[in-house]
């Protein structure tokens, strides 16, 4: 674990110079203007629904690891919104939801704080193949996409 954690530790303070082809014009990390913003916070929500569609169609299949992978792809995506939404900036390259959260300013509740730290751990499995917690059965999997969907829908709701 030590190894990835370092991995996504040393791009935590480097920004993202677009957001799904939206270039920063300006050479900073602002999105300028409101329709930029609003364009930015459209792709970002739009692309974490596509997501959460692929983990639903990948744990059918019973690729459960990639499942959840895209699950909290969705998550971070969705954060990210938020992130743009409270700082006015292109949000870094991060994949800890706990700490998008905390950027985002965002009131979530010991609960779901709790979930998105646990579930931190799938960007892992799906980032670094050297990674591996443990294994993973089919029940655990739907369970954790479950509280991942709940957690999106939350999330977009207070959008």
């Amino acid at each position: 674990m030590g190894e990835a954690n370092r991995r996504d530790d040393r791009n935590v303070s480097k920004p993202c110079s677009s957001i799904n082809g939206i270039p920063n014009q300006a050479g900073n990390n602002k999105v300028n203007g409101l329709n930029e913003h609003r364009k930015a916070n459209k792709l970002l929500a739009q692309g974490s629904q596509e997501d959460i569609a692929a983990a639903r169609s990948l744990l059918q299949k019973k690729h459960l690891r990639h499942s959840l992978f895209f699950a909290h792809l969705a998550l971070e995506k969705m954060l990210k919104a938020f992130v743009v939404r409270q700082t006015n900036e292109i949000p870094p390259y991060i994949h800890n939801l706990v700490r998008l959260v905390e950027i985002a300013k965002l009131n979530i509740g010991p609960e779901r704080l709790d979930f998105l730290r646990k579930f931190n751990i799938f960007q892992l499995e799906g980032r670094y193949p050297d990674y591996t917690p443990g294994p993973l059965d089919i029940k655990i999997a739907r369970e954790r996409l479950s509280e991942a969907e709940e957690t999106l829908k939350w999330l977009t709701d207070q959008f």
